[in-house]
């Protein structure tokens, strides 16, 4: 049965996350977007954290494990591990990390630079790929080297009583990990674990003309989940938006997820709502639905 939580980049501040947790009792993500200072408060509150998303505590840049620059694969390193050091000391073990982007540069963590960032080199700050953008030669090499980068981040853990889960990407312009194919290569590497975002693979399914329950069965059925991202969207063909919505609100149908995770409810993965709002009203919406979660 799964452990429900919910993201912190649902909250404007730490303190309206201590008052959600001592409300509601249901544990949180530690998110991007929380310094240090922040960290500490929530640590002496003694809220409950299942997991922790990559960078934390918040960093100006992503990890970037497709890069062929050694530096930069340094640099991802130590974020990873920084936030590693994170869920150790919250006493969680779930690390979750976005693997890889198709460049050699870092991505930046704030959405505003990422969408400057995309502006300056393909001239739109939205650019959703087409299907051939995960076949292409270059794509395909990133690819690997990204595989043999996280292969080594597994060493690198390997003491460590933490795990590493990787997260699926929307399809972006540079970004990697966008069909089930991939994310079951991923899978299949010893030490690797999955955290699936089911928004993101919505988009990705009406990109690249998967079938979305489908992925989403063949992703849980690797074993290899521990956590699950949920957030809704209206995306349709012709019009993508990665808008992290309330649970009811968009065009994926939860109702329909929901039946899929009751055929794995001896997993034991978490359940995180990942919505860029105050997420109680997701949680009435998750009762009502009869979503199985402790």
């Amino acid at each position: 049965m799964a452990k429900l939580a919910v993201s912190s980049v649902g909250f404007k501040n730490v303190e309206d996350m201590v008052s959600f947790h001592t409300e509601t009792r249901v544990a949180l993500e530690l998110g991007v977007n929380l310094c240090e200072e922040d960290l500490e408060v929530l640590h002496q509150s003694g809220v409950q954290v299942l997991s922790v998303h990559v960078p934390c505590p918040k960093r100006t840049s992503l990890p970037n494990f497709a890069s062929r620059d050694d530096s930069i694969v340094a640099a991802s390193r130590d974020i990873f591990l920084e936030s590693c050091q994170t869920a150790l000391k919250f006493g969680c073990e779930i690390v979750v990390l976005h693997p890889g982007y198709c460049m050699d540069d870092l991505m930046p963590t704030e959405s505003g630079e990422r969408e400057r960032s995309l502006q300056r080199v393909v001239g739109s700050a939205n650019v959703v790929v087409d299907r051939a953008y995960v076949l292409n030669k270059e794509y395909k090499l990133r690819f690997a080297t990204m595989l043999g980068n996280i292969r080594g981040l597994v060493e690198d853990i390997r003491t460590l009583d933490v795990k590493l889960a990787c997260e699926n990407l929307n399809p972006k312009y540079f970004y990697m990990v966008q069909t089930s194919e991939e994310i079951r290569a991923l899978a299949s590497m010893d030490g690797v674990n999955l955290c699936l975002d089911l928004g993101h693979l919505w988009i990705s399914s009406l990109v690249h003309g998967f079938d979305y329950c489908k992925a989403v069965e063949e992703v849980l059925m690797t074993g290899k989940v521990v956590e699950i991202h949920a957030s809704n969207n209206n995306s349709a063909i012709g019009r993508y938006q990665d808008s992290h919505d309330h649970l009811y609100n968009g065009a994926i149908d939860y109702q329909e997820v929901v039946e899929i995770l009751r055929r794995f409810d001896h997993e034991n993965f978490v359940f995180t709502v990942e919505v860029k709002d105050d997420p109680r009203s997701d949680l009435t919406f998750l009762e009502k639905i009869d979503f199985p979660a402790t």
